[in-house]
């Protein structure tokens, strides 16, 4: 069976959603997009491809994550099964 492939798109810094993306992972593809005030999370070892949108204004001077433009995100919004906005 083929794991559900989800795509979490974070624009705030809440640690709620990584304990919920966490175990998710457990048994879906996950994908993280952190935008506006989520660039600024940091997800340890975290089972998921985690990205920085670029054309963010708020974009730290130290980046953790590999960066992506709107082209490629709105990409992995239709090639996701689901995707999840907090």
């Amino acid at each position: 069976m083929s794991r559900k492939k989800i795509l979490h798109i974070l624009t705030k810094e809440d640690h709620f959603p990584l304990d919920v993306i966490t175990r998710m992972a457990q048994s879906h593809q996950i994908t993280v997009v952190l935008t506006q005030d989520a660039i600024n999370l940091y997800m340890p070892e975290m089972d998921a491809d985690s990205f920085i949108l670029s054309e963010d204004p708020n974009l730290p001077r130290q980046i953790v994550y590999p960066r992506i433009d709107y082209n490629t995100l709105l990409t992995m919004i239709f090639e996701s099964d689901s995707v999840i906005a907090w």
